[in-house]
């Protein structure tokens, strides 16, 4: 007998954060978080998904976005996929 886990994925709605504007076609963001059990738990990770639709054909190794934390500019690495005709 295999032992396992039943884990509980919370997923908040998507929200978006501009429209067109410059480079992008649209900015938005999601927030989920996992927890072990069929019974809630506090989170012990959440994560931050960050989804942006570029108005050009191809992705510019040059759009990044900037998170402002306590003042300071921080970089975070980025996984970057494309969708043919995302936006008519």
């Amino acid at each position: 007998m295999t032992n396992r886990k039943k884990i509980t994925t919370v997923l908040l709605p998507s929200t978006q954060l501009s429209g067109p504007k410059d480079r992008y076609q649209s900015l938005a963001f999601t927030i989920y978080y996992f927890y072990p059990t069929r019974y809630p738990a506090p989170p012990e990770d959440v994560h931050f998904e960050l989804h942006s639709v570029v108005k050009a054909r191809r992705l510019n190794p040059d759009l990044y976005v900037v998170f402002v934390i306590d003042g300071k500019p921080v970089h975070f690495s980025s996984h970057r996929s494309a969708i043919r005709n995302p936006v008519p």
